[in-house]
């Protein structure tokens, strides 16, 4: 059942940071209606959704625009992972295959297996099961036991029609998988071309392997050790036949995946130098999310990981992959809430998504994309971020006119700012100019597009406020500055920053604190 919070992704305030770092925001643990997780974490980017396979409660979910959040079945608990196709979301745990319609209400249960990871790809659900399950509280000392309906290796389902699965055959019977994802490589050019259909899948002795899949058909290709003293869990398949690979200690491997489909390399790795005692132990745990993001002229390909120490103290690590022969920790983030250990995690823009042990948590990626900072003007011709101005207007027609500073505070990036600003309201007329252009028809709609601001830069723009009724309310405008590059969640940039303006009309002058904090 879904339940409104006051606080989930309204927007959050904080200060403005040159160098890049990780920022916890909102912690929604088990008692405070979270979820009891463990789980996998899967995005809908249309409807700005978030699905976690709850281990506890079955499959959880929150409303980005609505903010809303809550269980949305019964009778799914002990779930591990999640996997997306068309109408459907499909996720897999120790009940079987649950699938469920977009809302995410569940409209069947296929029993009789038990899996761990799960990918869907054209009507079909290739499953993972390592044959074990991980330790409980009567043997502490071990990472997993083995368990007497788990036969392990890579069972296919036929969903073609949801209303009836069936098991179509299991390949490599006893191997302990551990996680699966799918990818592609295409061979040939032009009409000529073919796309190779490809499984990524690890296991539990540190390996990845390669299977090309035609349907019901697996073909097993390749594999190749990653971790030796560890156990290889989630997988990113990423851009340019790239597969990014986190174990249960919180090391991350690259591989590179040839041009035919035929033959794994590893290309790099990375290794904590914390110490997380005896590692995840959750088939969900270990999670691994790799993302892209352009600012200005530069390109960087970041890669971010969990880990933790059992179920407790989370760690999660931000890494620059854009070079995997030289991988570089941009920042980590250690979380030492007792039973929280981070498992998997989902990334949109900048703004993070995690799942931990006992919980859900919420984060920002800081300083990974250039923001600018806007001032207002005040009496005396200074701009400040934390001004106190509010002009008045004695009659109609008396224009009010105010100077919004729009900052790069960054020394080596270019930016391109995207401005946006609210169109006339009633009993007033508000007009926008960047120098001598006027630019209210962009800056009201869809924003306006202040260009190439050099490093340590900064560009003013006018706006001008009048009365046009003699009943005018007092005016209120609030003028958003984001990167151009930065995305919008629910109609806002997922980082932006803030100023505003006020006008009183024929009433006492009231003050107010414009806001020069970003938001993520």
């Amino acid at each position: 059942m879904l339940v409104k919070i006051a606080s989930l992704f309204l927007v959050l305030f904080s200060t403005l940071y040159s160098a890049p770092a990780l920022k916890m925001f909102e912690r929604f643990p088990k008692s405070d209606g979270g979820p009891d997780t463990r789980g996998a974490i899967w995005y809908d980017d249309k409807h700005n959704t978030v699905f976690v396979a709850d281990h506890g409660k079955g499959l959880w979910k929150i409303d980005e625009c609505s903010n809303t959040h809550g269980d949305t079945s019964d009778g799914d608990s002990g779930l591990w992972d999640i996997s997306h196709e068309g109408h459907y979301i499909y996720a897999v745990g120790n009940k079987g295959l649950m699938i469920y319609d977009e809302s995410g209400n569940l409209i069947n249960t296929f029993s009789g297996i038990d899996g761990e990871g799960i990918y869907v790809k054209k009507g079909y659900a290739y499953i993972v099961n390592a044959g074990t399950a991980p330790a409980d509280a009567s043997d502490p000392e071990s990472q997993h036991v083995k368990k007497a309906n788990a036969k392990g290796g890579i069972i296919v389902v036929n969903v073609q029609d949801v209303a009836n699965p069936y098991v179509e055959t299991t390949v490599m019977t006893g191997e302990q998988f551990s996680q699966i994802r799918g990818g592609k490589v295409k061979i040939g050019n032009g009409i000529s071309a073919v796309e190779k259909a490809l499984l990524y899948v690890t296991s539990l002795d540190g390996k990845l392997y390669l299977f090309e899949i035609k349907g019901k058909k697996v073909t097993y290709k390749d594999d190749i050790p990653l971790f030796l003293t560890s156990e290889a869990r989630k997988i990113f398949a990423g851009p340019k036949e790239r597969v990014y690979i986190n174990s249960n200690f919180g090391e991350l491997a690259v591989v590179k995946v040839d041009k035919n489909g035929l033959k794994l390399k590893q290309e790099g790795s990375w290794h904590s130098s914390d110490d997380h005692g005896k590692g995840q132990q959750a088939p969900a745990a270990g999670g691994v999310f790799v993302k892209e993001i352009k600012d200005g002229d530069t390109k960087k390909t970041y890669a971010l990981i969990t880990a933790a120490d059992g179920n407790s103290d989370g760690y999660l690590y931000w890494l620059d992959v854009t070079d995997p022969s030289n991988i570089k920790q941009v920042d980590a983030l250690h979380d030492t809430e007792e039973n929280y250990g981070f498992n998997d995690i989902w990334v949109n823009d900048t703004r993070i998504y995690l799942a931990a042990h006992n919980g859900f948590t919420y984060m920002g990626m800081e300083g990974a994309r250039n923001v600018p900072v806007l001032s207002i003007k005040e009496s005396d011709g200074t701009f400040r971020e934390d001004a106190n101005v509010t002009k008045h207007a004695d009659k109609t027609g008396d224009t009010q006119t105010f100077s919004v500073r729009i900052s790069n505070q960054d020394d080596t990036r270019t930016l391109t700012a995207r401005l946006k600003a609210p169109a006339s309201a009633t009993g007033w007329e508000y007009h926008y100019f960047d120098g001598e252009k006027e630019i209210t028809d962009k800056i009201t709609d869809r924003g306006y597009d202040l260009r190439d601001l050099a490093p340590s830069g900064h560009r003013d723009i006018i706006v001008k406020i009048t009365p046009r009724a003699d009943n005018a309310t007092d005016a209120v405008i609030t003028i958003t500055a984001a990167n151009k590059e930065a995305k919008e969640i629910c109609g806002r940039a997922v980082q932006s920053d803030a100023v505003t303006m006020k006008v009183t009309f024929k009433g006492a002058t009231e003050s107010f604190t414009c806001d020069g904090n970003a938001y993520i």
